[in-house]
């Protein structure tokens, strides 16, 4: 990771859960990382945390969702933070809703954070760097779920039908991204982390409720850094991470 030390990296959904895990573990690495969540109260508590690690925490508060807002928080960055050289898109909603009983705001909702969200910050990130001159160099980490490489849905495992047709979309995202960056003949890396269940507080009922296996936030962490660690000759295109004793 030497690197990397002292480089910039933006995780979105820093609040608590996954995002909260990378960007700990990102800090303890020694990278400047910019913590970005709707709301930061839950982020400065823990910044406190992070003080005497090697690296540097950057609270920023924004609502993927408000256009305005991600242009604003990108502006910020740039005039603060100077470039990005690591983006995590890890935020994401799942409103438990199914055909007969949610509504198209659910869907709405769904989409608004887990693909337009996306969407919005990766765009405002590619165009910073290609302003700054800067498309040769980066990593572009997407969080996505193992659940888009199958459609293998139990009832232990399920999650809703706006949150899975996200995860596929963004599966595709993924790969057209990677596509794009290709014909421009940049060396931006773009990986899709899908792991399997893990402990949060959207998925504490159903582990609960059926005792399924789970992985901790900081194993989805941990990959991250191994990615990072790859040559520059080297990509992870997909990365499926689930509990060592899982039979999925």
């Amino acid at each position: 990771m030497e690197r990397w030390v002292d480089k910039v990296a933006l995780v979105t959904g820093a609040s608590s859960g996954i995002g909260r895990a990378i960007v700990e573990e990102l800090v303890r690495k020694g990278m400047r990382v910019v913590a970005m969540a709707r709301r930061i109260d839950k982020i400065k508590a823990y910044a406190e945390e992070l003080k005497h690690h090697p690296g540097k925490l950057h609270p920023l508060q924004c609502d993927l969702t408000k256009k305005d807002q991600v242009m604003h928080a990108m502006q910020w960055i740039e005039k603060n933070m100077g470039n990005i050289d690591v983006l995590v898109n890890n935020a994401g909603v799942d409103t438990h809703t199914s055909f007969l009983n949610g509504t198209m705001e659910d869907w709405e909702k769904t989409f608004d954070v887990n693909i337009l969200g996306l969407v919005a910050i990766t765009t405002e990130f590619l165009m910073m760097k290609k302003k700054q001159g800067l498309m040769d160099r980066g990593h572009i980490f997407n969080i996505n779920d193992f659940r888009c490489f199958t459609r293998h849905n139990t009832m232990e495992n399920r999650m809703s039908a706006p949150y899975m047709a996200s995860k596929w979309a963004m599966r595709g995202i993924t790969d057209m991204l990677r596509t794009e960056l290709k014909e421009l003949e940049s060396k931006i890396k773009v990986t899709n982390i899908c792991p399997g269940m893990v402990h949060t507080e959207m998925t504490m009922k159903a582990i609960k409720e059926h005792g399924c296996a789970a992985l901790e936030p900081c194993d989805v962490a941990d990959s991250i850094i191994v990615a990072l660690c790859t040559r520059d000759t080297v990509l992870i295109r997909d990365m499926i991470v689930c509990p060592s004793r899982d039979l999925y």
